[in-house]
């Protein structure tokens, strides 16, 4: 996502710089989701994996651990495939788009309308949904370009 074109920041940016930046980026981010997903389970009374929400948020926890697997062994490589960058870019997709699904599940619970109310709610959802689309069609473009070329 960080080698978007599109990021007018990014445009000033050369490959290597553009590259550290991706790498400074998902391990941080990786390492916020990994340990506030592990806090939030060991805190949970009931059963953390009973519902959608549980359920959404183990697969993008899961697919964060395989993206971050999937990124040392592409930085590492010696000889680079291009099936090795397409998977990553996949598995990171995925990734999203899983933790996108979780957020907006977490955000139709009854206990967050009750904080936000129900219209606030329904507009975080939209906004959710829209950042989502935004995010994913400039990476699912930059994957069918690795693809057929």
């Amino acid at each position: 996502m960080t080698f978007s074109n599109s990021n007018s920041w990014a445009q000033a940016l050369s490959y290597d710089q553009k590259k550290t930046f991706h790498l400074v980026m998902q391990v941080a981010g990786s390492a916020l989701a990994i340990s506030g997903s592990v806090i939030r389970i060991q805190g949970y009374s009931g059963d953390a994996f009973g519902t959608g929400h549980g359920i959404f948020g183990l697969l993008a926890l899961i697919f964060t651990v395989i993206s971050l697997i999937g990124g040392v062994i592409n930085l590492y490589i010696k000889k680079k495939g291009n099936i090795i960058k397409i998977g990553h870019a996949l598995v990171g997709c995925a990734t999203l788009i899983l933790a996108f699904v979780t957020l907006i599940m977490g955000m139709d619970k009854d206990i967050f309308r009750i904080y936000v109310a129900s219209s606030g709610a329904n507009t975080l959802i939209a906004l959710a949904v829209i950042s989502l689309i935004g995010v994913m069609f400039p990476a699912c473009f930059g994957v069918y370009r690795r693809i057929i070329n």
